[in-house]
């Protein structure tokens, strides 16, 4: 996978704002290119930044891309209800796993 398909599948799962170095150090790609990157999903309108922390510019998605519909079996779900599904499997499969322990 590319740097740049990575860099978005990490921003199309991720609920809440982030800079460009939090992309950098999670996927662990070069800082140049995350920022790069980050400067054509601006211009893209697919990312907007929305101040500064520390220094470092924020970003979060774009509002269109909050409420983008995905179907999967006849359903149509938003971003947010896909990233939820995720989140309780993902607990199912830790409480699984603890049980195991």
């Amino acid at each position: 996978m590319t740097a740049n398909k990575r860099i978005k599948e990490h921003i199309d799962y991720t609920t809440r704002p982030f800079t460009s170095l939090e992309v950098m150090n999670e996927l662990g790609i070069c800082y140049e290119t995350v920022k790069k990157y980050l400067q054509t999903l601006i211009a893209d309108g697919y990312i907007k930044m929305i101040g500064k922390d520390k220094g470092k510019n924020v970003y979060v998605r774009s509002r269109e891309q909050n409420s983008k519909s995905y179907k999967v079996n006849q359903k149509h779900y938003t971003l947010k209800d896909v990233q939820e599904a995720y989140r309780r499997q993902i607990q199912k499969r830790r409480d699984e796993l603890d049980d195991l322990l």
